[in-house]
C-alpha cells in the first residue's frame, strides 16, 4: 500500500470494505443496522453484572464477614468485563451490526481492533468467572474433598479452563505477524494463522465447559438428604447456567458462519453480543448463591424498619383521625347492644383490608366504649380479633 498516492489511498479508505453482492449498492450513510440492540444489550449486561457483583461483595464483606478467593476472582472478572463493554461500545461506533459492504474500509480497521481486544478480554474474564463458580462448588459441596472423584474432576476442569483461556488468548494475541495485521486491512506483508478457526474452536471448548458447570452441581444436589422441594430450590440457583450454555452454543453457530463468510463486521457483531450474554449469565451463577443471605439481611435492615415506622405513623396521623370522626357515633350507638351482635362479628376498622387493633387501642372512641360498657371485651367490638394480634404493618 506504500506505493499508492495520497489520492488513491483516500479513495480506497472511503470505499467499501467488502465488494457488495451483485446488484447491491453500498450505503455508507445511515445503512441498515442493529444500533439499538448494540446499545441496549451491552448496557443491560453491564447493569445486571454490576448489580450482582455488588450484591455478592456486600454480602461477603458486611453480612458473612468472610471474603475468599471466589470473591476476589469474580471481582477481577467484573473489572475485565468493564473493559469488554467499553470495547463493545467503541466497536459499534464503526459498524453496529452492519454488512461489511456498507462499511468504509477506513472504519474496518478500528472495528476489527476493538473486536480483537474484546476477544482477548473475553477469555480472561470468563476464566475468572468460571474459577469463582468452581471454587464455590468445592466450598459448598465438597468442603472435605469428598466425594473425591467429583472433587478432582472440578480441579481438572479448573486446570483445563486455565490452559484454554490463557494459552488461547496468548495464541490469539500473536496470531499474526506483524501483530497489527490482525486488524489493519492495509498491511499486506506478513502472515496470520486462521483466526476464524481459532474463534470456532475456542467457542466450542467454552460451550463444553459451560455444560459441565451446569451439570456438576446437579449431580451433588439430587443426592443430598433433603426434601424434593429443598433440592429443587437449590438446583434452580445453579440452573441459571442454562443461559450461559445457550449463549455459548449460539456463539458456536455464528463462529461457524463467520468462518464460511467474508462479511466479518456483520457476523462478528452477533458473536460478540452473545458472548456478552454468556458472561452476564456467568456472573449470575457466580453471585446468586449468596442471594438468600443478602435478602434475609435486607429484610432486617434499618431501611425496612424505617419504612414500617413511617407507614404506621402515616396511618395513625392521617387515617385514624378520619376514622375517629366517622365512627364515633357508630361506636357510641352500639354501646348498649349485646357484644355478640356488634357489627355481626365484622371488624369496624379496616385499611385496605388490614385490621389494625394496635393503632386503635388508645383512641378516644375505644376509651368511651370501655367507660360505657366495661363488661364487653374490646376484642369483640373489632370482630373478635385479639388485641395481642400482630399488625400486618409490623411485618414490613
Amino acid at each position: 500500500m506504500n506505493d499508492l498516492s495520497p489520492e488513491k489511498l483516500e479513495a480506497l479508505l472511503n470505499g467499501p470494505a467488502l465488494a457488495p453482492p451483485a446488484g447491491v449498492i453500498p450505503q455508507f450513510d445511515n445503512p441498515p443496522s442493529h444500533r439499538t440492540a448494540s446499545i441496549a444489550i451491552p448496557t443491560a449486561c453491564l447493569i445486571v453484572s454490576t448489580t450482582l457483583v455488588a450484591m455478592r461483595l456486600y454480602t461477603s464483606i458486611r453480612i458473612i464477614r468472610q471474603v475468599d478467593i471466589a470473591d476476589y476472582s469474580v471481582f477481577l472478572g467484573w473489572a475485565i468485563f468493564i473493559g469488554e463493554i467499553v470495547c463493545a461500545f467503541l466497536a459499534v461506533k464503526h459498524a453496529p451490526g452492519v454488512h461489511q459492504w456498507n462499511v468504509r474500509l477506513g472504519d474496518l480497521g478500528p472495528f476489527l481492533y476493538y473486536f480483537h481486544v474484546a476477544s482477548v478480554l473475553y477469555g480472561i474474564c470468563m476464566f475468572f468467572v468460571k474459577f469463582s463458580i468452581l471454587i464455590q462448588y468445592i466450598k459448598i459441596f465438597m468442603p472435605i474433598k469428598k466425594p473425591r472423584a467429583l472433587y478432582w474432576t472440578t480441579i481438572f476442569i479448573i486446570a483445563v479452563n486455565f490452559i484454554h483461556y490463557f494459552i488461547g488468548r496468548f495464541i490469539e494475541i500473536f496470531s499474526c505477524y506483524p501483530i497489527a495485521k490482525a486488524w489493519d486491512p492495509l498491511i499486506t506483508e506478513g502472515s496470520c494463522i486462521d483466526i476464524k478457526a481459532l474463534i470456532s474452536a475456542s467457542a466450542s471448548i467454552s460451550a463444553a465447559s459451560d455444560i459441565i458447570i451446569l451439570i456438576l452441581p446437579q449431580v451433588v444436589i439430587w443426592r443430598l438428604n433433603l426434601s424434593r422441594k429443598e433440592k429443587a430450590g437449590i438446583s434452580i440457583i445453579f440452573l441459571i447456567a442454562i443461559f450461559a450454555c445457550v449463549s455459548s452454543t449460539i456463539c458456536i453457530f455464528y463462529s461457524v458462519v463467520l468462518q464460511r463468510q467474508s462479511d466479518d463486521t456483520y457476523y462478528t457483531w452477533f458473536t460478540g453480543l452473545w458472548t456478552l450474554l454468556e458472561m452476564a449469565a456467568g456472573f449470575a451463577v457466580a453471585c446468586l448463591p449468596v442471594a438468600k443471605a443478602f435478602v434475609k439481611n435486607l429484610s432486617k435492615a434499618g431501611g425496612f424498619s424505617s419504612i414500617a415506622s413511617s407507614t404506621r405513623k402515616v396511618t395513625s396521623q392521617s387515617i385514624l383521625p378520619s376514622y375517629r370522626r366517622n365512627s364515633r357515633y357508630e361506636l357510641e350507638s352500639q354501646s348498649s347492644a349485646p357484644a355478640t351482635n356488634l357489627n355481626h362479628g365484622k371488624p369496624l376498622f379496616k385499611v385496605h383490608g388490614v385490621t389494625d387493633l394496635t393503632s386503635l387501642r388508645d383512641s378516644n372512641s375505644v376509651r368511651n366504649h370501655r367507660m360505657n360498657n366495661p363488661e364487653v371485651p374490646i376484642e369483640q367490638v373489632f370482630g373478635g380479633s385479639p388485641l395481642s394480634a400482630k399488625s400486618p404493618l409490623d411485618s414490613l
